[in-house]
């Protein structure tokens, strides 16, 4: 059967609004996840002692310090905050909270989303890329 999915009559954002806060919020969860893979393929090669067997170079410590501490979690958008790391001191633990974040900002309201959120989130991607470029520089590619 065909399912027929309106807008809800309450609502009164326009649909380019709509169109942008989705594309923003789809930004968001595409990189935060992109992130997950990437730690879960660290840990992975940490405790498969992929280290050891030099596929992985450096001790082991670099790379827990590079993951981050503790998890993404969702945060807490009343009282929460994030602010700019250095890129060179970025984790992926921090860019995932971040894109959590600001996605949860997105969707938390019927609004197009402001000029200061979208510049945050091209600003969380060139941050997710100067840190795959650290990772390229750690496994020595």
């Amino acid at each position: 059967k065909t399912i027929e999915v309106v807008m809800d009559p309450r609502v009164s954002i326009s649909l380019e609004d709509l169109q942008l806060q989705s594309t923003y919020s789809m930004i968001c969860y595409k990189r935060y996840h992109e992130l997950q893979s990437l730690k879960e393929g660290i840990n992975l090669g940490l405790e498969t002692g992929q280290i050891e067997d030099g596929i992985m170079k450096g001790p082991e410590e670099m790379y827990l310090e590079f993951i981050g501490n503790g998890p993404p979690s969702a945060p807490d958008i009343l009282y929460g905050s994030i602010y700019e790391t250095p890129s060179e001191r970025e984790t992926i633990v921090g860019l995932q909270r971040k894109f959590l974040y600001l996605m949860n900002v997105i969707q938390g309201v019927d609004a197009r989303p402001t000029t200061q959120v979208m510049a945050g989130v091209k600003r969380l991607e060139q941050q997710l890329q100067d840190l795959l470029k650290r990772w390229e520089e750690m496994r020595g590619d």
